[in-house]
């Protein structure tokens, strides 16, 4: 069974951390609208992906740009950031929805965008999806994973 406990104030002030940190990799100023960062960041992943982009590893980032998304699904949809330890053993940080159907891992997720070619950049869309609630059904009792 998952389990998914709060996060640390030394966690949590990491995130803060990383959250500045992305900030300064995305061109952005002062934004209300929830999507800005979110297509600042589908902008750049494209431009990763074709070879430009900041001189970071796709791990480090993949987490700064995850903490970003993932805040502001906190921020925009009242999700919660929570320490998860999934059953197969993957733990890390992840956000979950307020009824505690939805989870979504988003430093995996940007991770995966940065470094498959084969995936879709859906960082945009899937947030979106988010937004609008298109995750279909989730299974009682755990968490469905989408993203």
């Amino acid at each position: 069974m998952p389990v998914a406990r709060p996060l640390s104030a030394e966690e949590e002030g990491e995130l803060n951390q990383l959250f500045s940190a992305a900030l300064g990799l995305l061109p952005v100023g002062e934004q209300s609208d929830p999507h800005f960062l979110i297509a600042a960041m589908q902008l750049l992943i494209e431009e990763v992906r074709a070879g430009r982009g900041p001189d970071l590893s796709a791990a480090d980032l993949a987490t700064q740009l995850g903490v970003v998304w993932g805040d502001e699904l906190c921020r925009v949809a009242g999700w919660q950031w929570r320490y998860l330890t999934l059953d197969n053993g993957l733990e890390g940080v992840a956000v979950i929805s307020e009824d505690r159907a939805f989870v979504a891992l988003p430093i995996h997720f940007l991770h995966r965008l940065l470094t498959r070619a084969d995936a879709e950049n859906h960082c945009l869309s899937r947030f979106q999806q988010i937004l609008a609630r298109q995750l279909g059904t989730p299974v009682p009792g755990r968490f469905r994973i989408v993203a």
